[in-house]
């Protein structure tokens, strides 16, 4: 690889990341509206959805499988 390849590369890179800041800076920086003092908060105590349940069933499930293979090792 040439000296002006490596240069070439490095500025792609300095480009990129400096593209990549300014469009994030952008859209973190947009002005929101504040809600509406009006409408229904949400009730107290919202159930668990299948979400989190099947990700903790997933988890355990995970775990039996590498304590059942480490055994048979």
């Amino acid at each position: 690889m040439t000296e002006r390849e490596k240069r070439f590369k490095k500025l792609k890179t300095v480009a990129m990341v400096m593209l990549l800041l300014f469009l994030t800076s952008n859209a973190f920086s947009s002005v929101q509206e504040p809600p509406s003092p009006g409408g229904v908060p949400p009730p107290p105590g919202l159930p668990i959805d299948f979400g989190i349940s099947g990700l903790i069933a997933s988890g355990i499930a995970l775990g039996v499988y590498h304590l059942r293979k480490k055994r048979e090792d």
